[in-house]
């Protein structure tokens, strides 16, 4: 048996062992619902939409910003249809497509070789190491000092963590060690603290409109109040995260409602978190698929009018 084979192996063996256990107890607490009294919001389920598409234009222009630092000067909309595009890979096991499919369509649009590495490695791993610095807060809420032993001394310890490796000369340390296990050159670029400090931002506000985008799902289905917001953005981005690096799971089906189900429960009861979860997967699973279509048309109508000017 090849390699190749047993990894196919064990990602099936990993994805069927999570989700048979999240998915039964999915089951179980959907089971529980009481339907009668269940009154859906559709206001803020329409904030959620827009609030979910806010955060995927962050990410597009997360590329573009990157792309016009390492002086690769694309227009605005291909790089950001280039960033949605990729994002698809996270539906293939091992999450190698999300770079792969980035640095393939870069290379495209005559990107050079080292920028068509760079920039989707920067991106995906700013987007990774914001999200763990934006959950270091639920090492202080009550359901993390049940679990974790010392929680806040490893919140601190993390946050001191999260900012060294957020500084330029480690975060692409820790890139190229990304790359060395994927086989791939390593990344050469000067770019300083300064001209990273947008682009973390950029990262910083696609993740507070995810968390937005799950605080108002959970608004459309139960009483939440605003106050919650801080959490809630903290439990989207952790799960979030661990969805994405679970390299098994196609975008993080089972990880990300796990997450949800352990995290939110607290808040708004086990019944409402798994049905937020499920919502949060579909409207997540739609919107995806809805931005790769926008995406492709973006660039089919950029390739159409380079043809038209060139005749």
């Amino acid at each position: 048996m090849n390699s190749k084979r047993v990894k196919v192996f064990i990602y099936l063996l990993l994805s069927t062992i999570l989700l048979y256990f999240v998915g039964k107890a999915i089951i179980r607490q959907i089971d529980n619902i009481n339907w009668d009294t269940l009154r859906f919001n559709y206001t803020f389920l329409v904030l959620a939409i827009l609030s979910d598409i806010i955060s995927r234009i962050f990410a597009g222009i997360l590329y573009s910003s990157l792309l016009r630092r390492l002086e690769a000067f694309l227009p605005h909309h291909v790089a950001m249809s280039i960033s949605w595009l990729s994002l698809l890979g996270k539906y293939i096991p091992g999450k190698i497509a999300v770079l792969g499919s980035g640095m393939f369509l870069l290379s495209r649009y005559k990107v050079r070789p080292e920028i068509t590495v760079i920039v989707p490695v920067l991106a995906n791993g700013m987007f990774i190491i914001s999200c763990l610095f934006l959950s270091l807060p639920l090492f202080f809420s009550q359901p993390a000092g049940n679990i974790i032993p010392f929680s806040q001394a490893w919140f601190f310890l993390l946050l001191f963590i999260g900012i060294i490796a957020m500084h330029p000369k480690m975060f692409l340390g820790l890139a190229n060690w990304m790359l060395r296990l994927i086989k791939r050159p390593s990344l050469q670029t000067g770019l300083t603290f300064k001209q990273m400090l947008l682009p973390f931002c950029i990262v910083l506000a696609q993740c507070i409109f995810l968390g937005i985008t799950t605080w108002c799902v959970m608004k459309a289905l139960t009483i939440i109040s605003v106050s919650a917001i801080p959490v809630v953005i903290s439990i989207s981005v952790l799960a979030g995260t661990l969805g994405f690096l679970a390299f098994f799971s196609p975008a993080g089906l089972g990880v990300r409602e796990g997450i949800y189900l352990l995290t939110l429960s607290p808040f708004i009861g086990s019944e409402m978190a798994v049905l937020t979860a499920v919502c949060l997967r579909m409207l997540q699973t739609a919107m995806d698929a809805l931005m790769g279509a926008t995406a492709l048309g973006l660039l089919r109508l950029t390739n159409t009018h380079e043809k038209i000017k060139n005749v």
